[in-house]
């Protein structure tokens, strides 16, 4: 939805950062599906009731789901922030500050919803005393590196949006 409006305002910022939402939603998202592909693996089941009490076998799982769902749902320092933030900022300056509105409690409710999502994962007790077994190592790697380009785009941002230009000039 941000990235559709984002384009839809057709304006230089919106589509600047409905593109860049979109690079930053996907690696967002790879990382969530990463650990959650992570916690079926070692729990051999995709249901939450025995997905849970598992952050003290997988802590950094559990720093990694936490980091994209801040992330996505666009917190800073993170990227989803910067590219929210520009898409807002696009609604605002387009005068449909109605849209900003309803943009930013989206938002909300995205880190609400991923909140109550890990507490259930991280925090509560099976209810059936399962006790997860512990991932193989390998497979955190690439968890770790696509967490660090988290707040790599948004130090890069400035550089980004001037070499962007060329989207606009028609």
């Amino acid at each position: 939805a941000y990235i559709i409006g984002g384009l839809g305002l057709g304006t230089y910022l919106g589509i600047y950062g409905g593109l860049y939402h979109l690079v930053n939603h996907t690696i967002i998202k790879s990382l969530l599906f990463l650990c959650a592909g992570a916690l079926m693996y070692s729990a051999g089941s995709r249901k939450i009731s025995e997905l849970r009490l598992v952050a003290k076998k997988m802590p950094v799982t559990g720093f990694c789901f936490f980091v994209g769902a801040l992330a996505i749902g666009g917190m800073p320092p993170f990227n989803g922030f910067v590219s929210n933030f520009t898409l807002f900022l696009a609604a605002a300056d387009s005068k449909y500050l109605w849209a900003a509105v309803i943009c930013i409690f989206t938002s909300l409710l995205t880190i609400a919803c991923f909140a109550w999502t890990a507490y259930r994962i991280f925090w509560t007790k099976p209810q059936h005393g399962y006790n997860p077994p512990h991932p193989p190592f390998s497979k955190g790697g690439l968890r770790g590196d696509l967490m660090s380009t988290y707040l790599m785009p948004s130090l890069y941002v400035k550089s980004r949006h001037h070499r962007c230009k060329w989207l606009y000039r028609s």
